[in-house]
């Protein structure tokens, strides 16, 4: 009997040692950055003139290389829906302080939505005019 519970205790301290050795790594978000491509020229709602503008997506995600991977791959939907929501915009939303943020929040929104996913978490302009 003193030698059954010499072995259960020794399993339990072995055990305990390995899962105590053991540490789990916490995830760890990764900021990022994405650009999917050049400029965008594109026309503005009910408007002659035409908006040009650089943008980045701000990425958090715990796998950079995978979310690098599949913006990559979703470069085209996100080009086209970038577009069409600046073509959505109107002069006056597009040329105001309050219209280029409500223009980054709904690039962002939508992007997410089109992608579905919580990673894409800001817009930045690297060009922003209108002529």
């Amino acid at each position: 009997m003193k030698k059954v519970i010499s072995i259960i205790v020794a399993i339990i301290i072995v055990v305990g040692g390995i899962t105590s050795c053991k540490e789990v790594a916490p995830s760890t978000i990764v900021t990022s950055y994405y650009s999917p491509g050049d400029f965008f020229v594109t026309n503005v709602k009910n408007s002659k003139k035409l908006f040009k503008g650089g943008v980045v997506l701000i990425v958090e995600s715990v796998d950079e290389a995978a979310s690098a991977e599949f913006l990559a791959r979703e470069n085209a939907v996100i080009r086209d829906k970038i577009i069409f929501i600046i073509r959505d915009m109107e002069e006056v939303d597009i040329a105001s302080a309050e219209g280029s943020e409500a223009l980054r929040e709904r690039i962002r929104s939508e992007l997410c939505e089109r992608l579905d996913t919580t990673e894409i978490t800001g817009i930045l302009f690297n060009d922003y005019v209108m002529q």
